[in-house]
């Protein structure tokens, strides 16, 4: 999982992922302790190198935002 923190703040990450094509989980309070909500992130072994790159590449965009 890729942690962030706040509920907040993963679930606008998710949209903001979902916006670049990518679908992922936010995993929130009571799932997880509070203040250690995350992103759920579940590759398949369709996924392509080029493809989880990519995905890297946009959650550290995206954490700039938050």
């Amino acid at each position: 999982p890729v942690v962030i923190g706040s509920n907040h703040e993963t679930m606008a990450l998710c949209e903001r992922l979902l916006e670049r094509g990518f679908y992922t989980q936010g995993i929130r309070h009571p799932s997880v302790p509070e203040g250690t909500a995350r992103l759920r992130i579940t590759p398949m072994a369709t996924h392509s190198e080029p493809e989880v790159d990519a995905l890297a590449d946009a959650i550290a965009a995206e954490m700039t935002q938050i």
